[in-house]
């Protein structure tokens, strides 16, 4: 940069290799070297230069070219350094960024465009030794179909202009094979990735031409995209049900074709016989029930989400087309409880994996849209059919468990129920209802009977009982209350749950005696008793009365077979006097008294002599006792002692 740098081999900043060739190290810098070397009288100037400036390659991103290479010197260069863009010399306050290996620069072109850039780069007035073109190229992607009668064609790619940035029309050119295609335009002039032009026809050789474009003399890239007459195109297809998929194209069927078409699903070619009115050359409908039959012994392991083509007799190929199955649920091997459980789901087209061994997109919902399974697995194809295995989540509902699949945003049917597992009775109790006898509480206790009582059925001794002769007090997976009608002997009871009928539970059904009735039989009984007990004391009392009458009796007897006169009685009260009772009969003392045989003798102390009588019992008053000796009843207050028939005489005793 216009320093001068004096190097002396005395101050050893020169390094000789041999006679003819020496070395000195220079700063890093740009542009021109002037070399002036001096020795005694010899003195000699040489030129020389830092490297040229190298670019490597240019793209061209969101407005800004990207130019990396070397030897562009730091920033500090940039002053000194000149670009040119299709010769023109581009203004320095475009530079994003300059650096040694690369430069950004800003400009107002747009990579939509195919176009040709010309740079040229000098630094410090050392350029490149040869101008760098950049372009930005047609691609081709695919191509439509076209009969042997010629017509409009489209081709798909990118950087298709037919204008150019300024709005001027681009000079495009369009070969395929050996024929032009006339009138290029845009089918929507500011989208580039189509280009639309006329072809003539052609015949069944003209086979896989290539496709050139030039547009503004910018040859397209290389494509390994051919054109091909009546080549079978695959635009789309419609899942029909889950046996017939409609592909929607050209070229799939036409007269001059034969009776048959090929149909290559997932690499496996399958030919489709007798195709009749309703194929033509824009739809073709396949029955995948044809693969399953074919000689090639294709089942539904093979039908699988996968690619599809069709070729033609004349060994065409079309381009593949992605087709995803509609899965069909036919059956569902296993049953859940609230907790869930293992189910095993059969039917067509379920498979965790597409053919190229890449994962679906799968889930497995409820009627309400809910994921209902976990933990899949591929099982073990069941009859030709495949089949997943999952954990089913717990449940609140015993019925309308239905079941969909969603694989590959594929919906399946969903008229399919889960079976929820039969209810099992553990225990039946009773209770009677204690305001009214006639009506009987049941408590079932058990499992799986879920919460809906619109699905419980009654069974008793295996008769169903009429919905308006029990009522539902309440209902829980584990636990029934039932009123019903009193039932008066022993019964099988049992429930069906949602038309699945549980065990049968054994009980004896015993009516308690009310409470009121007990009290009611137990006053009778007392009633009855106490009426026999006084009817028993009457009877009782009548015969000791009529056997006392008999000993009164007979005593009268024998004391009148001893004295045919009436006797009389006399009792002295000798009380006063302190001496012992005397009794005479007729006026004759008495001292040994004759008493009756199986009399009685009662000894009482009294305080007075009471009464005394003859022929009676129980003369006591006022809490005066007697004594009785057979039918002579006699008292003293002084007695101490009475022994059978006789008295003894006290001790002691005063006169």
């Amino acid at each position: 940069m216009g320093r001068n740098l004096t190097y002396k081999s005395s101050q050893g900043n020169i390094e000789f290799i041999n006679t003819t060739n020496f070395q000195v190290s220079v700063p890093d810098s740009v542009g021109l070297i002037n070399i002036f070397i001096s020795q005694l009288s010899f003195q000699q100037q040489l030129n020389s230069n830092f490297q040229e400036p190298i670019i490597g390659s240019i793209s061209l991103q969101d407005n800004r070219f990207l130019i990396d290479g070397d030897n562009f010197g730091n920033s500090i260069f940039s002053n000194i350094s000149e670009i040119k863009l299709n010769s023109i010399v581009q203004d320095k306050s475009s530079y994003l960024d300059y650096q040694n290996d690369r430069i950004i620069l800003s400009t107002s072109f747009e990579s939509k465009y195919s176009n040709s850039y010309q740079f040229d780069i000098s630094i410090a007035n050392v350029s490149l030794n040869n101008s760098f073109v950049y372009e930005i190229k047609p691609e081709i992607d695919n191509v439509s179909a076209l009969s042997y009668i010629g017509g409009s064609i489209t081709i798909f790619g990118n950087h298709l202009n037919c204008k150019r940035f300024d709005n001027s029309s681009s000079v495009v050119s369009i070969k395929i094979g050996d024929k032009y295609c006339q009138n290029p335009i845009n089918i929507d002039e500011n989208d580039f990735t189509s280009i639309k032009c006329s072809l003539p026809g052609g015949n069944e050789n003209d086979e896989n031409m290539m496709i050139d474009i030039d547009i503004d003399n910018v040859k397209s890239v290389n494509s390994s995209t051919t054109f091909t007459y009546n080549l079978p195109i695959l635009s789309q297809y419609h899942n029909i049900d889950n046996d017939k998929i409609s592909i929607i194209g050209n070229n799939l069927f036409s007269s001059i074709q034969s009776s048959s078409t090929i149909i290559k699903f997932n690499g496996i070619p399958i030919e489709l016989q007798n195709l009749n009115e309703i194929n033509n050359k824009t739809s073709l409908i396949v029955s995948l029930s044809q693969f399953e039959t074919s000689n090639l012994n294709i089942n539904q392991i093979n039908l699988m989400n996968g690619d599809i083509q069709v070729l033609t007799p004349k060994s065409k190929i079309s381009n593949s087309l992605q087709i995803r199955l509609i899965p069909l649920i036919e059956q569902v091997v296993g049953e859940i409880n609230k907790n869930g459980g293992e189910i095993t789901i059969i039917g067509k087209y379920l498979n965790l994996k597409r053919f190229n061994s890449t994962e679906t997109s799968i889930r497995i919902i409820n009627l309400q849209n809910s994921t209902i399974c976990s933990k899949l697995q591929q099982s073990n194809n069941i009859n030709n059919k495949t089949s997943i295995i999952c954990q089913h989540s717990p449940t609140s509902n015993v019925n309308n468990n239905n079941i969909q699949m969603i694989i590959d945003d594929q919906q399946s049917n969903n008229n399919i129920q889960i079976e929820f597992q039969s209810p099992i009775i553990y225990t039946v109790q009773y209770q009677y209802d204690k305001d009214d006898s006639s009506k009987i509480h049941i408590y079932i206790n058990g499992e799986n009977f879920g919460n809906d009582p619109s699905l419980l059925q009654f069974k008793i001794s295996n008769e169903l009982v009429n919905n308006n002769q029990f009522i539902i007090k309440s209902i829980s997976f584990e636990k029934i209350q039932i009123e019903t009608d009193d039932i008066s002997a022993t019964s099988d009871i049992s429930i069906i749950i949602n038309n699945k009928t549980s065990n049968s539970i054994s009980i004896e059904f015993s009516k308690p005696v009310d409470e009121k009735s007990k009290i009611s039989t137990g006053i009778i009984i007392a009633i009855v008793l106490s009426i026999s007990l006084f009817l028993l004391s009457i009877i009782v009392v009548s015969i000791l009365i009529k056997k006392r009458r008999e000993k009164r009796k007979l005593v009268h007897d024998k004391v009148e077979s001893k004295e045919p006169s009436n006797p009389s009685v006399e009792l002295k009260d000798l009380s006063k006097s302190n001496s012992n009772v005397s009794l005479s009969v007729d006026h004759k003392p008495l001292t040994s008294p004759v008493v009756p045989e199986n009399s009685k003798t009662e000894i009482f102390k009294e305080k007075s002599v009471a009464e005394h009588s003859l022929g009676v019992k129980n003369l006591s008053k006022d809490n005066n006792s007697y004594n009785e000796f057979g039918d002579v009843v006699f008292s003293t207050s002084e007695a101490n002692e009475f022994q059978t028939g006789y008295s003894k005489q006290p001790t002691n005793s005063k006169k």
